[in-house]
């Protein structure tokens, strides 16, 4: 049996988001390690950035997390608090 990817959403669509991004990349061509990235959240960037989706606002991560509750969030940048 196929063992699922893990699926991970970045929190930060900003230069760190990008690094954690190509690091998670490059860990799965190297490692053999399924992982899917889903998208980033960000509050000051919509659509895409850098060819992966953002998927919503920090606001929405609590909505997201309900929604998908095997998704794995991985925060490269966070510049105001967020509320549960």
């Amino acid at each position: 049996m196929t063992k699922m990817p893990t699926r991970i959403v970045i929190i930060g669509a900003g230069g760190h988001g990008s690094v954690v991004w190509a690091t998670i990349e490059e860990i799965k061509v190297n490692d053999q390690v399924s992982v899917t990235v889903m998208g980033r959240v960000d509050d000051s960037i919509s659509g895409s950035k850098y060819g992966l989706p953002v998927i919503g606002k920090l606001d929405d991560i609590a909505r997201i997390s309900r929604l998908e509750p095997s998704l794995q969030f991985f925060v490269a940048e966070i510049t105001k608090s967020v509320n549960p």
